[in-house]
């Protein structure tokens, strides 16, 4: 008797998993999308739940997404580095080529921005998440952030660590700063 209870188990726990689910809404200022979410158990009486696939953004609805969410980087389209370096552009309030020498100048700018983005070569994005938590590093002669960054190597790598150990050691690789308000 109890073999035959334990059998209809897994089916209960996945009807209790579809009975918890709900709509996945998101909104932004210029456009609003809305998915439904598919039970997990589909019945032959139960109508089949709509599903809107994802387009392809705009780009400037593409770099809105990035700028609210740094994830989204991954999903742009070609080298997203260089991709998201063309909507920084676009969108900068300020840009700076970085050096060792101005990096002190650069740190204390950050404090006055929203933002702060940095790209290395065509292959590495970082942002900075906390001017407060640093560390000092010798090859910049100064403290350096917390931040977070993408690195290309084939797929797009996500870390999250100082930013010296993200954009790498003072060299002849062009690193430019973008400030967004």
């Amino acid at each position: 008797m109890m073999k035959k209870s334990l059998r209809y188990l897994p089916i209960l726990m996945l009807g209790m998993v579809a009975c918890q689910e709900e709509k996945a809404t998101t909104s932004t200022p210029e456009n609003t999308n809305t998915v439904a979410v598919a039970p997990a158990i589909q019945g032959e009486d139960q109508p089949q739940a709509e599903v809107k696939p994802t387009a392809t953004l705009p780009a400037s609805t593409e770099s809105n997404t990035v700028f609210q969410d740094f994830t989204a980087i991954t999903k742009l389209e070609g080298n997203p580095v260089t991709t998201f370096q063309k909507q920084l552009e676009q969108k900068a309030a300020k840009v700076i080529v970085l050096t060792k020498e101005n990096m002190p100048e650069v740190l204390s700018l950050s404090k006055s921005y929203q933002q702060v983005y940095i790209i290395t070569g065509n292959h590495t994005v970082a942002k900075i998440l906390d001017l407060k938590n640093s560390l000092p590093s010798g090859a910049w002669a100064c403290k350096m952030p917390q931040s977070e960054g993408y690195i290309k190597k084939g797929a797009m790598k996500h870390t999250t660590d100082y930013l010296n150990n993200i954009i790498g050691v003072p060299d002849q690789q062009k690193r430019t700063v973008y400030f967004i308000n």
